[in-house]
């Protein structure tokens, strides 16, 4: 999944998601669509665990975990 643009102040701003990054997998679960993400966010948070996303940025691999606490 392709983000496009970040929000200032966002949750994916302060995670250190950028314009251009490419959403690969969420919890090793390969998404390639915006509803797979939000598939394994609503999983995590009812396990009140982060997400793990992989990235790609600029051909390299990076991993950022996301803290996904119920409200």
């Amino acid at each position: 999944v392709f983000v496009q643009e970040v929000a200032p102040n966002s949750l994916a701003a302060e995670n250190g998601f950028q314009p251009g990054d490419v959403i690969v997998s969420a919890n090793n679960r390969n998404v390639t669509q915006p509803s797979d993400i939000q598939e394994e966010w609503e999983r995590s948070r009812q396990q009140n665990k982060p997400i793990l996303f992989r990235i790609s940025r600029q051909g390299q691999s990076l991993f950022v975990a996301v803290a996904t606490a119920k409200s």
